[in-house]
């Protein structure tokens, strides 16, 4: 699955790669995405995959509707114009430039406590945001928060970055009086 195109987006370069799909920079009009192509024959083997993947298309939608600026934002096929083809599910990010924070940690080593508390703020309120719409994460670790630099900030000043959740791969949203018992994520965090 390598491309020069993938709908209207150009394909910068590869970003990264897991079992089921890769994730691509890409280029739309001079605005820069991040889009994750996942095998829909991998997914499809595995039924409780398929679901996983389902839930965490709907909780994206759910949540990129909020507008929160500490959340990943993911763009609807209407919005892309990039609809699933039959071999490859698409999920359209917007990219963000900083790297993510357990990168961010093994580059700094030492952080100062000032950055410290201007990340774990945001990091708190994306959580609230997600807790108040009943979704929980289920995989919250450093490589799971990513960081971005708006336009004409100084990238190696940690107090200009913007604190983004992302992969919700195991997220769930919880009724009411609803528990979610499974052990899931990443079992060091």
């Amino acid at each position: 699955m390598e491309y020069d195109n993938i709908g209207p987006f150009e394909v910068s370069s590869l970003l990264g790669e897991g079992s089921f799909g890769k994730v691509y920079l890409c280029n739309l009009n001079g605005r820069l995405y991040s889009i994750k192509c996942i095998e829909r024959d991998k997914i499809e083997m595995h039924p409780r995959y398929q679901q996983m993947m389902d839930r965490e298309r709907q909780i994206l939608f759910k949540l990129s509707k909020l507008n929160s600026p500490y959340i990943s934002k993911v763009y609807t096929p209407e919005e892309t114009h990039l609809e699933d083809s039959y071999d490859t599910s698409y999920l359209v990010f917007d990219y963000y430039n900083g790297g993510d924070i357990l990168s961010t940690i093994q580059t700094y080593k030492n952080i100062d406590e000032k950055v410290v508390q201007h990340l774990t703020r945001q990091l708190v309120e994306g959580i609230c945001l997600l807790h108040d719409n009943n979704i929980v994460h289920r995989d919250l670790k450093p490589a799971n928060v990513m960081l971005h630099f708006d336009a004409g900030k100084n990238k190696k000043d940690l107090l200009n970055a913007t604190v983004k959740i992302t992969d919700f791969g195991f997220a769930r949203e919880l009724k009411e009086d609803d528990f979610a018992q499974s052990i899931l994520g990443t079992p060091f965090y």
